[in-house]
Order: C-alpha cells, then sequence, then structure tokens
C-alpha cells in the first residue's frame, strides 16, 4: 500500500454566485465533489478556538466547506504537519483517508460543512495518536516476506 501523505491533500474551488449574499454549488462530478457522497453535515456553534477533529479515518475521504466564517485545519500525516485556513470564498478542502486531521474555529458563527464518501461507521474513526502513528510507520515499512525454498 502507497503511504498518504500531507501532499494528497488538494483545493477544490467551487463556484460562487454573489447578489445579495453568497450562492456556492458544490456539484457531484470530476470538477466538484470527486466522489458519490454519501453523507453530509455541518458543525455550528464552535467556541473561539474551539476544536474538531482530532482523529484520522481509515476509508472516508471528507471535503471540508467553509461556509462562513474562518477555521484551521492541521493535517498530519504521521511525519509531516500541514495548516490550511479556510474560508467562505468556496475554495475546499479534500483530506483522503489515513491523515490526522484537527480543525481548529474562529468563532460560533462559523459554519463547516463537511461532504463525505462513507456513511457513519465508528470503526472507520482512529482516535488514538499512538495507534495512528503505528499504523502510518507500517504503511512506510513494507512486510518483507522470506523467500520460499
Amino acid at each position: 500500500m502507497t503511504p498518504v501523505t500531507v501532499q494528497a491533500m488538494r483545493h477544490i474551488a467551487f463556484c460562487q454566485h454573489r447578489a445579495d449574499g453568497t450562492l456556492t454549488v458544490f456539484p457531484a462530478d470530476r470538477k466538484g465533489v470527486p466522489f458519490s457522497i454519501r453523507r453530509v453535515f455541518t458543525i455550528t456553534g464552535v467556541s473561539p478556538d474551539g476544536v474538531r477533529g482530532n482523529h484520522a479515518h481509515r476509508e472516508c475521504s471528507q471535503l471540508l466547506a467553509c461556509l462562513s466564517g474562518q477555521v484551521s485545519v492541521i493535517v498530519h500525516d504521521g511525519f509531516e504537519t500541514a495548516l490550511e485556513t479556510l474560508d467562505d470564498d468556496g475554495v475546499s478542502l479534500l483530506i483522503p483517508p489515513m491523515l490526522w486531521n484537527t480543525v481548529k474555529f474562529d468563532g460560533p458563527s462559523t459554519v463547516l460543512a463537511v461532504f463525505c464518501d462513507e456513511l457513519y461507521a465508528a470503526s472507520d474513526y482512529i482516535r488514538d495518536w499512538s495507534e495512528y502513528t503505528q499504523l502510518k510507520a507500517a504503511e512506510r515499512d513494507p512486510i518483507h516476506e522470506s523467500p520460499r525454498s
């Protein structure tokens, strides 16, 4: 298996129409949400500097879109860290499976939408940092089978 690194994240810019407010369109196609959407949720009302996330997913990809306010997204791949800032400019962040993410909120008026390619499954979450780093180390160290005689 190829290790997933922070370089696997990508930004996706969505079309915005501004006229007495902002309409942002999130099409599920090759230029938009790059997967079949199985689940969408929003996070609102988080206190200033409040933190959500602090986990990785085994299988689920997530596309984070800040609809109002601002969030800082800290992403780890077990070795490197990336910091991304999202606001309501229509640019979203695609986070593939096996990247640890922490989301810091600007304040209670911030609204974050998350599009997922999997339904919720508790078993998909990795919430223990030690377990995560062990899994990531195993990704980088391929198993060598002994030659057969």
